[in-house]
């Protein structure tokens, strides 16, 4: 992953929380609103195995074509690898394990990382790669990724500290998703690769997935927000899940509609003023209001929830992006959705922007247009305070889905 900084400008998904009964609950226990919701709770062996799924692993077993959850095969046709960045790095391999105390039901093990206090910023990426193009994320399809996933109390609540001053903040980021292999790829070198993701023991070394990058002009990432007002110093003590689509300098945010409005969870109504969940208005995202938090999502500490993105690609070609209102070649006139759902509840449809155009490289790759064919989790942050003293944060990742087509996978049962 890259080191460069990546800065927000603004973040969507402010996702409604239930009760493990399935109905909306509010920080404080009361009723809230409910909205949209997937159908009946499946077991991960139902979702896993649906007519669709492209991928799914749970860290419980080797990858089933061979290899290891470090450097392995999902499937030969479509061709899937899983890969951890980092492995050589002591700081990432020494705080990155699969755990087989702590999983959701239906799976034994699960993926954890550790964030220890001054452990700075690290590139600890685990991803799955869809290798060949033919069969990666292009121009005119959809596909949704869906994981559970848990944070100790920490992970839940502490505010990780920038290297940029006393008050700066960094976020961790869930998962980014972004390019895939194409061929042949000289990957800055002078010789084309000669595999392109598992073919077997000791294929890494001569290929770590064809230099795709993570982070690239098509990223699509999830990252966490601090609710932290700068101006009363105050830490509002939870923290929510956003998206932002491409690189900040594009200024592809994913807010609402209105400079001064920001609509975390519009629930599929993309007017303005209109969200029942407001955690910042006016002020310009600083926190210097908040309203009506009863049915809003705020991160669960020691209890596994569910993420999930819905992407729709349009055409590609050249139009304006309703995240910028800037012309930008890329998939046009796309959609982007967030669902979301504590543990033994449906999962609801909590944003959604459409008009989106999905920003591919100016420069095409050999094949054409970048695609979407890598799918990552991490706990990178950006200028993570390596002086900054704290207790052990952890978050753990399993059964992540990758499906395409028009439905969406089950809720989590």
């Amino acid at each position: 992953m890259s080191q460069r900084r990546t800065v927000l400008l603004a973040g969507i998904g402010m996702l409604a929380a239930t009760t493990r009964s399935g109905a909306a609950r509010a920080p404080d226990g009361r009723p809230a609103s409910s909205s949209d919701t997937t159908g009946s709770l499946q077991p991960w062996a139902e979702r896993s195995t649906a007519p669709g799924v492209i991928a799914a692993y749970d860290f419980s077993e080797p990858p089933v074509n061979g290899g290891t959850w470090q450097w392995g095969s999902l499937s030969r046709q479509p061709k899937v690898t899983v890969e951890a960045q980092g492995e050589s790095d002591p700081k990432v391999s020494a705080n990155r394990k699969v755990d087989r105390t702590l999983f959701p039901n239906g799976s034994t093990a699960s993926l954890r990382w550790d964030v220890p206090g001054q452990s700075g910023e690290r590139s600890d990426l685990w991803r799955i790669s869809i290798d060949n193009y033919e069969d990666q994320f292009g121009e005119n399809s959809e596909f949704w990724v869906q994981w559970r996933t848990r944070l100790n109390p920490l992970m839940a609540h502490f505010l990780f500290k920038d290297r940029g001053g006393p008050r700066s903040l960094t976020a961790f980021k869930h998962a980014l998703f972004g390019e895939g292999m194409q061929r042949p790829n000289v990957g800055g070198v002078s010789t084309r690769r000669k595999y392109y993701g598992f073919d077997g023991p000791g294929t890494q070394i001569d290929n770590v997935l064809a230099d795709t990058r993570s982070d690239s002009d098509h990223e699509i990432a999830f990252i966490h927000s601090n609710v932290f007002d700068p101006g009363a110093g105050l830490d509002r003590g939870f923290k929510y899940p956003l998206i932002y689509h491409s690189k900040y300098f594009y200024g592809t945010e994913t807010k609402g509609q209105d400079a001064n409005y920001y609509t975390y969870a519009n629930r599929g109504n993309e007017a303005k003023h209109v969200a029942d969940c407001q955690y910042v208005i006016q002020g310009g995202g600083r926190g210097a209001e908040y309203t009506d938090l009863r049915t809003c999502f705020i991160y669960p500490a020691d209890e596994w929830f569910t993420l999930m993105l819905h992407v729709k690609a349009g055409p590609f070609g050249t139009g304006i992006s309703s995240l910028s209102g800037g012309s930008m070649q890329g998939y046009t006139d796309s959609t982007l959705e967030v669902w979301a759902a504590y543990d033994g509840a449906k999962l609801q449809m909590l944003h959604r922007r459409t008009g989106v155009v999905l920003r591919t490289n100016p420069v095409l790759g050999p094949q054409g247009p970048q695609r979407y064919g890598t799918f990552g989790w991490t706990t990178f942050m950006t200028h993570k305070d390596f002086d900054q003293i704290h207790p052990l944060a952890q978050i753990w990742v399993s059964q992540i889905i990758i499906r395409s087509g028009p439905l969406p996978p089950a809720s989590p049962a």
